[in-house]
């Protein structure tokens, strides 16, 4: 009897290595995408971009807020020293002013004592004399028009 039997046996084995997983490297715009064969998961990332925007923005204000301080004190200076300057300047005008003015009163003085001298001796008919009031005359009136100018000038 006995006669023998057949037998047989096939086994297969299949393994599939997937790795699903992109590092942030490359132009990919900071996308990493992770998961194959099931969940994707998709991290989007600014690397720190925007946190450090705000950084930047907060020490820009700080720098300009400094500066706009230092600014302005600088500015109150230079006025502060024009003023004062203009305000030498004008007591140098007003002072050559009342000098030029009591100097036309002398000037007049001189003209009136000479027109007096002249007066008395008119019966003599001295034009020299006459001519010499003439000048002083004029020479009252030109100092007289420039000062009265250079007081409108200055009000």
């Amino acid at each position: 009897m006995g006669g023998g039997g057949k037998s047989s046996s096939n086994t297969s084995t299949t393994n599939t290595n997937v790795s699903g997983q992109t590092g942030i490297e490359g132009d990919n715009l900071g996308v990493a995408v992770s998961g194959v064969n099931g969940p994707v998961n998709i991290t989007a990332t600014d690397h720190g971009a925007v946190e450090k925007s705000f950084e930047l923005g907060n020490k820009t204000i700080e720098t300009l807020g400094d500066s706009f301080g230092e600014l302005t004190e600088s500015n109150t200076k230079v006025a502060t020293e024009a003023m004062n300057n203009m305000r030498g300047i004008n007591e140098d005008s007003l002072a050559a002013l009342g000098q030029a003015n009591a100097q036309a009163g002398v000037t007049a003085r001189a003209a009136l004592k000479m027109s007096d001298s002249t007066a008395a001796r008119s019966q003599t008919g001295s034009s020299q004399d006459m001519t010499k009031v003439a000048i002083a005359v004029a020479g009252f009136m030109g100092l007289a028009m420039i000062s009265m100018a250079y007081m409108s000038r200055n009000t």
